[in-house]
């Protein structure tokens, strides 16, 4: 894993983490942080949980529109 700080080009400050893929070497992950007190650790941990709720919630969202609906 690599980080920096860099600046946008709006001017924002941010760390950039470089996660290397442990299947693929050849393949990287950037993840940006605002959050310039994050270590490298936690904020590959809290992409990790909010790609966790992303993919839960539409595997939920199709669960739901292909269940037919119950007249009660």
């Amino acid at each position: 894993m690599e980080l920096s700080d860099v600046q946008s080009s709006c001017g924002m400050a941010v760390k950039l983490a470089l996660v290397q893929n442990r299947n693929m070497l050849r393949e990287w992950l950037a993840i940006l942080s605002r959050d310039l007190a994050l270590v490298p650790n936690e904020i590959v941990r809290i992409y990790g949980m909010r790609w966790s709720i992303k993919v839960t919630k539409s595997y939920l969202k199709q669960r739901i529109v292909s269940t037919p609906a119950v007249d009660g």
